[in-house]
C-alpha cells in the first residue's frame, strides 16, 4: 500500500510601476531607457516568482541666456555687477534636475536729471510719453538713464457773469471797467474770465401830493405818508417826491321842512338824502332829511252816529294827508282838547253824547280839524271797557305767561269770549273773565260779550310786547397788553339791540372807575393782575341784558407780561468818530412800549431815548451800548454792543479804513441812509468835481465825476465811505448799505 502526502505550494509574481530621471538600478542591473522589464526568483516557499519593473526614464534639462545689462543684473534671487558666466540649479517640469546657465555682460550706467513745473499735462521728448500727473519718472536707453522730476498743477477757470449801471470794478484786478466785455485775467494754471454788461443808469422824478394814501403807479405801492420814495429797475430808477396830507370829514345831520340851504358849499336841497361835499383833503357829509307839511282832512265820519251809551264806534279820517313824522290826532271837546286817539281809525265808546274832532300833527304843521259828532241814547251798558295785564307795560320775556282780566259789564246769560287774531273772526282762546296766555311773539288779544240781553258787543283788545334775551356783545375794542400800572384804559362795544344795560368784570387788580352799566367803561390798573372770575382768566368782560336775563360774556384776553424777547443785535458802529453823531438802532420787541438804552461815561443820547433807533454824541471813553425792551409790565432781555470812540480829526487809514478829513465842504447831503439800493446826493454852491467810494478796508471800489445818485445795490451790507472833492476841499461821509 502506496500513501502519497502531497503538499502543492503556488508561485508568486509582483508589478512595480517606478517614475525616475536619467537612470534606475533594479536587482543588480542599471536601466537608461523606459520599458518593462522582469526579474525571476525563489519565493519563500521555494516556488518560481516573477517581479515585474514598468520603468519610465525621465530626462534632465538646461538652457543658457545670454544678457547685456547697465551697472547690475538680478537672476534667479542673485545680483550680478560684473560679467561672467553664472548657473543655475533647479527641477524642471518633470522632476529632474533643470541647469540655467547665464551669460552676462555689464556696461557701467550714467545718469541726466530734468526737473519741470508745468501746467495740465507733459509730453516728455525722451520717451513719447504724455504724464498728466506730478512724480519722478526714468527713462533707460543704452545704459543712458533719464531722469524727470515732475510736477503738474492742473489748469483751472473761473468765469463770473455780472452786469452793472455804469461801471464795475473787478475784485480779480481791481481794474474799473465802464464798456461792456469779455476780459480774462491769467495767473499762473488759473484763468479767470468775466462776461460784462454795463448799463448807463437813468433816473425820473415825480411829484405828487394826495390825500391820506397813494398809489404809486411804477411800483402800485400804496403810501400813507410824506416823504422820497424810490423804485429801481435794472439800472433806471424812480424817485417820488410824495407830500401826504391827512383827510379830515365832519358830518352834519340836518332835517328841514321843504328845503335845506347847505353852509359848506352853499347850496340849497329840496330832497333828503346823504351829500358830500370835498374841498382839498376836507370831506363834509350832509345827512339831509327833508320833511313834507301836512294837509287838513276834509271830513270825519263815524261808522254810527247814533248808539247806545258805551256802544263802540269806529270812527275815520277823510281826506288830506300826513307830513314828516306826522299821525292823525282825535280830541274831544275842542279841536285839540282831550286826547282820545291816534290814527286814520280809531273805536270810542262815549256814553254821553260827544263831538270828535281829528287833526294831522306832525314835524313841520299842524293843520286845522274835522269834526263829527256821536249822539248817544239813554240805555243799559254792555260789554267790555278795557282789557288790562299783570304784565308791567304790557311787555313780557318770551316763554312767560300773562294774566289778561277784562273790565266791563256782563249782561244777564252773556258769557265773555277771548280771541286772537281778529275780533270775534279770529281763533278762539277761551272765556271768562281772565285768562292766561303765553305768547312767543307780539300778539293782540281781543275779548267780547255774547249772548243775554246785551247780544254780541264790540271788541276790547290788548296787545302783548314779547322780549327775549339780548345777544353776546362783539368785538371788545381797547388796549390788550402793557397794561400793569395804567390808569385811563378804555373799552368799548357796539350796542347790543335789545339791551337795556351792560355788566362789566375786570381781572383782579383792576377797578371800573366810570361807564358801569353802558357800553364804554374806563378801567385803572394795579402793579399786580390776576383773573376774572366771570371767565377765569385775565380778561375784560361784558354782559348785554335786559329784564327777560342777560347774554354769555364777550371777553378781552389781557397781556400782563413783560417782553419774553431781546431786541436782538444793535445795529451801528463799533468805532465811532467823537466828531460825528453816530446812530444806533435794534429790532423792535413785540409787546414792548419802550426801549431803554444805556451808553458809556462820557456819551450823550441826543435822540432817540424810548425807540428803537438812538442817536448818540460819542465820547472819548470805550465802553458798551445797551437797550432793554419793556412796558409797564416789566422789562425784557437786554442787548448790548461794545464800542469804542476816535477822534476822526485828520484822514485815518487803519488797514485802509477811512475816516473825516479836517477840511470839510459845507451843505453836502445824502439821502436815504442807511439805504439797501441807492444814495441820493445833492449840494448847495460850487458843484463837486469827483466822488470815491471805498469800503471799511480802504479800497477803492468805485469811482466817478459827480452823480445826484450812486447805485450800491450791487455791494453787501455794512459800512462804506465816499470821498467828495470840490476845488481843494475834501469831505468824506459814512454810508451805511442794508439788505
Amino acid at each position: 500500500m502506496a500513501t502519497l502526502n502531497l503538499t502543492i505550494k503556488s508561485t508568486s509574481s509582483s508589478i512595480t510601476n517606478i517614475s525616475e530621471c536619467t537612470s534606475y538600478t533594479w536587482n543588480g542591473n542599471t536601466y537608461t531607457s523606459s520599458g518593462t522589464y522582469t526579474y525571476h526568483t525563489t519565493n519563500a516557499s521555494g516556488c518560481d516568482s516573477l517581479a515585474t519593473l514598468n520603468l519610465t526614464i525621465k530626462s534632465t534639462s538646461s538652457s543658457t541666456t545670454n544678457i547685456s545689462e547697465c551697472t547690475s543684473y538680478s537672476w534667479n534671487g542673485n545680483t550680478y555687477t560684473s560679467s561672467g558666466t553664472y548657473t543655475y540649479h533647479t527641477t524642471n517640469a518633470v522632476g529632474c534636475d533643470s541647469i540655467a546657465t547665464l551669460v552676462l555682460t555689464i556696461t557701467t550706467a550714467t545718469t541726466n536729471t530734468s526737473s519741470l513745473s508745468v501746467c495740465g499735462s507733459y509730453l516728455w521728448p525722451v520717451n513719447g510719453q504724455a504724464y498728466e500727473s506730478s512724480g519722478r519718472y526714468t527713462s533707460i536707453s543704452n545704459c543712458i538713464e533719464e531722469v524727470l522730476n515732475l510736477i503738474i498743477t492742473p489748469n483751472t477757470s473761473n468765469t463770473t457773469t455780472a452786469s452793472s449801471c455804469d461801471s464795475y470794478t473787478w475784485l480779480i484786478n481791481g481794474q474799473a471797467y465802464t464798456q461792456s466785455g469779455n476780459y480774462q485775467v491769467v495767473n499762473g494754471c488759473h484763468t479767470e474770465a468775466l462776461n460784462l454788461t454795463i448799463t448807463p443808469s437813468t433816473s425820473n422824478t415825480t411829484t405828487a401830493s394826495s390825500c391820506d394814501t397813494y398809489t404809486w403807479s411804477v411800483n402800485s405801492q400804496a403810501y400813507a405818508q410824506s416823504g422820497i420814495y424810490t423804485s429801481i429797475t435794472g439800472c433806471h430808477i424812480e424817485i417820488l417826491n410824495l407830500t401826504i396830507t391827512p383827510r379830515t370829514s365832519n358830518i352834519t345831520t340836518a332835517s328841514a321842512c321843504s328845503s335845506y340851504l347847505w353852509s359848506a358849499n352853499g347850496q340849497t336841497y329840496s330832497a333828503g338824502g346823504n351829500y358830500t361835499y370835498i374841498n382839498g383833503c376836507n370831506i363834509q357829509y350832509l345827512a339831509l332829511t327833508i320833511n313834507t307839511n301836512s294837509v287838513a282832512p276834509t271830513a270825519a265820519t263815524a261808522s254810527s252816529t247814533t248808539v247806545g251809551s258805551g256802544t263802540s264806534v269806529t270812527l275815520n279820517v277823510s281826506g288830506g294827508s300826513l307830513g314828516t313824522a306826522a299821525s292823525w290826532k282825535w280830541y274831544s271837546g275842542t279841536c285839540g282838547g282831550t286826547l282820545v286817539g291816534t290814527g286814520a281809525s280809531i273805536s270810542v265808546a262815549p256814553t254821553v253824547t260827544t263831538t270828535y274832532y281829528v287833526r294831522a300833527e306832525g314835524t313841520c304843521n299842524t293843520t286845522t280839524c274835522a269834526a263829527v259828532t256821536v249822539t248817544v241814547q239813554s240805555t243799559t251798558t254792555c260789554g267790555p271797557t278795557a282789557v288790562v295785564s299783570n304784565a308791567i307795560g304790557n311787555a313780557v320775556c318770551s316763554g312767560r305767561s300773562v294774566l289778561l282780566t277784562v273790565q266791563g259789564t256782563l249782561g244777564s246769560g252773556a258769557s265773555w269770549k277771548w280771541y286772537k287774531g281778529g275780533c270775534g273772526s279770529g281763533t278762539s282762546i277761551g272765556t271768562g273773565a281772565s285768562i292766561t296766555v303765553t305768547p312767543t311773539c307780539n300778539t293782540t288779544y281781543y275779548v267780547l260779550s255774547m249772548g243775554g240781553t246785551c247780544g254780541t258787543t264790540t271788541c276790547k283788545s290788548i296787545t302783548i310786547s314779547v322780549a327775549t334775551v339780548p345777544s353776546t356783545p362783539g368785538t371788545i375794542s381797547g388796549n390788550l397788553s402793557g397794561v400793569c400800572n395804567t390808569s385811563g384804559v378804555g373799552y368799548s362795544i357796539v350796542a347790543v339791540s335789545g339791551a337795556t344795560s351792560y355788566a362789566w368784570t375786570v381781572p383782579t387788580g383792576a377797578t371800573i372807575v366810570s361807564g358801569q352799566g353802558t357800553t364804554a367803561i374806563v378801567v385803572n390798573y394795579g402793579a399786580s393782575i390776576g383773573t376774572n372770575s366771570a371767565c377765569g382768566s385775565t380778561s375784560v368782560c361784558v354782559k348785554a341784558a335786559n329784564a327777560c336775563g342777560s347774554s354769555a360774556n364777550k371777553c378781552l384776553s389781557i397781556s400782563i407780561t413783560p417782553p419774553t424777547a431781546s431786541c436782538g443785535t444793535i445795529v451801528g458802529p463799533s468805532t465811532a468818530c467823537t466828531s460825528i453823531n453816530a446812530t444806533y438802532s435794534c429790532s423792535a420787541v413785540a409787546g414792548a412800549t419802550a426801549y431803554n438804552w444805556v451808553v458809556p461815561t462820557g456819551w450823550t443820547i441826543i435822540s432817540g431815548q424810548g425807540t428803537i433807533s438812538l442817536v448818540i454824541k460819542p465820547g472819548t471813553t470805550q465802553g458798551t451800548v445797551k437797550v432793554t425792551p419793556s412796558n409797564s409790565c416789566g422789562s425784557g432781555t437786554a442787548s448790548s454792543k461794545r464800542v469804542k470812540a476816535t477822534s476822526c480829526t485828520t484822514p485815518v487809514y487803519t488797514k485802509g479804513a477811512v475816516d473825516v478829513p479836517v477840511e470839510t465842504i459845507k451843505d453836502i447831503s445824502i439821502w436815504p441812509n442807511p439805504a439797501n439800493n441807492y444814495f441820493n446826493l445833492s449840494y448847495v454852491g460850487s458843484k463837486p468835481d469827483k466822488i470815491e467810494l471805498f469800503d471799511v478796508t480802504g479800497k477803492l471800489i468805485f469811482t466817478s465825476g459827480w452823480k445826484s445818485m450812486i447805485n450800491v445795490s450791487r455791494y453787501n451790507s455794512g459800512f462804506y465811505y465816499l470821498r467828495i472833492y470840490t476845488g481843494g476841499l475834501t469831505e468824506t461821509k459814512k454810508l451805511e448799505v442794508i439788505k
